[in-house]
């Protein structure tokens, strides 16, 4: 749940990666505890992390973007609202269950560590939990399914797809190279690619995001 609210937090804005190393130190732990009725919170339990959430938790702060904002009231009325997303998710019940899971992967791609490649293929998996299945997959192939459901879930106009098929192909490649040629690094046109990917798996996360309110809206 934790991995889950940190990638919505991460997906629609609200957080963002303090690019700061933090050196080796112990997992933290979370101090779970239940809002009463009358206000008061009441400690629940402690669940301690592992060392990889942990060490990526502690690098979460509040994006540049709502910091930003002039006043507090701005920046609390962003955070509400953005936090009103997020409960959707967590009060969508099955329906919501492949956002919730593609959110935590989302907040696995930020892991903290070397393996650059494990995070591009961890942010990947976001699209397929979204927008695959395996019939059509089977059917159709992963690459050309995710790429056409993709463009047409976010793109605002023809050109807008087109322009997100030819990054999507380019993001496939890499992601191809990685799981089939066992490729070492990225290189720095490759990381573009990575951001860029991060980018569309926010558009995607939100836009479900839309869909799940506005089909709860609609009974």
């Amino acid at each position: 749940m934790l991995r889950a609210f940190c990638g919505l937090g991460l997906a629609l804005g609200l957080f963002e990666i303090n690019s700061v190393y933090l050196s080796q130190s112990p997992p933290s732990d979370v101090r779970v505890h239940r809002q009463e009725p009358d206000g008061l919170f009441v400690p629940v339990r402690v669940i301690s992390l592992d060392d990889g959430i942990s060490r990526t938790v502690k690098r979460i702060a509040l994006s540049a973007y709502v910091s930003s904002l002039d006043g507090d009231v701005k920046r609390a009325a962003l955070g509400a609202a953005l936090l009103g997303l997020m409960r959707v998710v967590f009060l969508g019940g099955k329906k919501a269950d492949q956002i919730f899971l593609a959110a935590q992967w989302f907040f696995d791609g930020y892991s903290q560590g070397p393996d650059q490649l494990l995070q591009f293929i961890q942010t990947m998996v976001v699209l397929e939990i979204l927008l695959g299945d395996k019939a059509s997959s089977d059917q159709t192939g992963l690459n050309v399914l995710l790429r056409n459901r993709c463009a047409y879930l976010i793109g605002n106009s023809q050109e807008d797809r087109a322009e997100l098929l030819e990054w999507f192909q380019k993001i496939y490649d890499v992601r191809s190279k990685i799981v089939h040629s066992g490729k070492h690094w990225l290189s720095a046109s490759e990381f573009e690619l990575f951001a860029r990917l991060r980018w569309i798996c926010r558009r995607v996360i939100r836009k479900e995001i839309d869909l799940l309110r506005a089909n709860e809206g609609s009974k």
